[in-house]
């Protein structure tokens, strides 16, 4: 059994492989029912134990977007159970890396996902967590993207930047598009509106280029985005883990 941990900057998740995915191919199909623990940002010793199973697991495939050292405290357990490998661009790759800048593990993750899942083909993989990124696979390589503020970030940034605005929460369903009943509905319709709209730019920019092409919403408020979506357009919440799946099976 392996483990594949897709570490962001608000929750840990974590994904027991079993042993007979080795002869799977790398699909997001495959992982539809496996079961995804979630954990705080930052697990501690009892955290993992938790969660630990009774069937031994061989290895360990870390995707860590905070980028923490390998001896962090919250590792300790885990290089105590089995071998542990931390995903950054030292890994030998199966594809081309043609976007320019430093790519953090959670892209990463996510390139290995759309080479797996389409390596003759054009996908676009856009997150919506912390960050917005943009995430652009073309068969000649990893083209990237685009970084953003995400939702929480937005809200955040107007309490943190002025004096008057308050701090609000995420909002709960479908925002108005007019009739704010106080200032932090309009915060969080504003929110909520602008990045949905800049979803919509990025997507319809990448369908003009290739109308054909498969566009996935992942993160943890891609679900709040992804509710009228059209063909061609799916939510994929566990496309990370496809990624860290496809990479545990090279090996590296």
């Amino acid at each position: 059994m392996r483990l594949l941990i897709d570490r962001g900057n608000s929750r840990t998740k974590a994904l027991f492989l079993p042993d007979e995915f080795r002869g799977k191919p790398v699909s997001l199909e495959a992982l539809e029912s496996a079961e995804v623990c979630h954990l705080p940002a930052v697990p501690t010793s009892s955290d993992w134990a938790s969660i630990w199973p009774t069937k031994p697991v061989d290895s360990i495939w870390i995707g860590d977007s905070q980028a923490a050292p390998h001896d962090a405290p919250e590792w300790a357990f885990l290089h105590d159970q089995a071998p542990c490998a931390f995903l950054n661009l030292d890994h030998l790759r199966p594809f081309e890396m043609r976007y320019g800048g430093q790519l953090g593990p959670d892209r990463l993750a996510l390139a290995w996902a759309l080479h797996a899942l389409h390596p003759q083909e054009s996908a676009l993989a856009i997150a919506l967590g912390t960050c917005l990124t943009v995430n652009a696979w073309e068969p000649e390589g990893f083209v990237g993207g685009v970084i953003s503020p995400g939702l929480h970030m937005r809200l955040q940034a107007m309490h943190t930047f002025t004096q008057a605005l308050p701090d609000v929460p995420l909002p709960v369903g479908l925002p108005p598009m007019d009739a704010y009943s106080s200032t932090a509905e309009a915060m969080q319709a504003g929110s909520y509106w602008g990045l949905r709209w800049e979803v919509d730019g990025w997507i319809n920019a990448w369908y003009t280029k290739f109308p054909e092409s498969r566009v996935y919403l992942t993160g943890g408020d891609a679900t709040a985005l992804v509710t009228t979506r059209k063909n061609g357009i799916f939510a994929a919440p566990k496309l990370a883990f496809v990624g860290l799946w496809a990479w545990s099976n090279e090996g590296n």
